[in-house]
């Protein structure tokens, strides 16, 4: 008898998170032992993607309008849905629910809260999450426990186990899940196996958020101060949208970095065509695989939720990283940060660039394929009793969270 399986993922957008889940779908829809539903909002961008390569799948569309009954079955979704999830389907208390961590600040944002909030050092918007939200942190911390228990919340990597568990003071034992990509489709490459001596073409893939622009603005300084003192040709490029797009377009304006080509989002069908003719891909999570896949050099660089100097700006290669990490987060105040400057990276992809592609992906499809990651999966869903009957009264949204999320209802229209 085949596993039902409800994968929830209504967005009008396809950031990496939004991307992770959709081919979590499309792998499980190739197994014979699942039967997959895909939750999805209408005009999302995944309907022309599901339409456009003849994806054969149960795909669901999600309205606000309504709520749609799931009866029994496995649910599965990104752990910040948690919060959400209610508004547009109603659990039976027999589904069992399985929720993933992708980010560090996951459990945090779990805690209705305003965007400024986000923006602030970490110790304090522990400390004004925890103060607005006592009961509520008291629940969802139970809402862990239980569900890290019963193989009902897993994480992508150590990073967000330490976040999580430091913030909800959690002993048990986390299930880490690493996030993956689909296989390469079959693209022309363009750019040649060893570097141009003459010219560097970099594409910097990601949001622009606040803790993304802070590290992105130190680098760009390095790479200026390197194309001032050396004759190589240095073009950069950039893929994603954000609130920070146009700021960021100014700022790197003002500077003095000319002639950057702006993408902004791209689904997708279409990122393997675009980046396949860059030397280099620079960014984190999803966008470090989605490049390392296609044998280019993939170069991390860390998050900050601190304004950074270009000093404390490093980079390190997807496969100089811990299995399962696709990045992770600095601060200003770190003494020493581990990584290299980008003067360093092009030395070495002077001396063998065609090596450093072979190993970003060897690393990709040890850790990050779809056939390295689906064991797992697997392993979680079969031993997966986390049920809805019995989390579903940690999950009622409280009287602050109702007033919160109502204001920024009505700031938003």
């Amino acid at each position: 008898m085949k596993s039902k399986i409800y994968i929830y993922n209504p967005s009008t957008k396809s950031g990496g998170t939004n991307n992770l889940m959709f081919n979590l779908a499309v792998l499980l829809n190739t197994k014979e032992n699942y039967e997959v539903v895909y939750l999805d909002y209408e005009n999302s961008p995944f309907m022309d993607i599901i339409s456009g390569n003849n994806i054969q799948i149960n795909h669901v569309i999600v309205r606000d309008e309504e709520r749609l009954m799931i009866n029994d079955g496995i649910f599965i979704s990104i752990l910040l849905a948690v919060k959400s999830f209610n508004n547009n389907v109603f659990l039976s208390d027999n589904t069992r629910m399985l929720f993933w961590s992708t980010h560090p600040d996951d459990g945090l944002k779990i805690l209705s809260s305003f965007n400024i909030w986000l923006r602030l050092p970490l110790r304090y918007r522990w400390i004004i999450s925890t103060l607005i939200h006592p009961f509520l942190k008291t629940k969802i911390r139970s809402f862990f426990k239980q569900g890290i228990k019963k193989n009902g919340i897993f994480f992508m990597d150590n990073e967000n186990v330490k976040s999580n568990r430091a913030f909800y003071n959690l002993n048990e034992k986390a299930t880490i899940l690493p996030i993956f990509t689909s296989y390469p489709k079959d693209v022309e490459k363009k750019t040649n196996e060893v570097l141009n001596l003459k010219t560097l073409k970099i594409i910097v893939l990601g949001r622009f958020t606040s803790f993304k622009v802070n590290s992105l603005f130190g680098l760009i300084e390095q790479i200026l101060d390197y194309k001032r003192s050396n004759n190589l040709i240095i073009e950069v490029d950039f893929i994603g949208n954000g609130p920070l797009l146009d700021k960021t377009k100014e700022w790197i304006a003002n500077k003095g970095l000319k002639n950057c080509n702006y993408y902004g989002h791209v689904n997708l069908p279409d990122l393997d065509k675009i980046i396949v003719n860059y030397d280099l891909l620079i960014g984190m999570g999803t966008s470090l695989l989605e490049s390392a896949k296609l044998k280019i050099p993939s170069l991390a660089i860390y998050a900050s939720n601190d304004k950074l100097t270009k000093d404390n700006v490093k980079l390190r290669w997807l496969y100089e990283l811990k299995p399962y990490e696709v990045g992770g987060f600095v601060s200003a105040k770190d003494k020493e940060i581990d990584g290299k400057m980008f003067s360093n990276i092009v030395e070495e992809l002077e001396e063998n660039k065609k090596d450093i592609g072979k190993k970003c992906y060897n690393h990709w499809q040890k850790y990050h394929s779809p056939s390295s990651t689906f064991e797992k999966i697997e392993n979680i869903i079969e031993s997966n009793s986390f049920f809805f009957k019995e989390q579903k009264h940690l999950l009622k949204e409280d009287y602050t969270s109702k007033m919160i999320n109502s204001f920024k209802r009505a700031l938003q229209k």
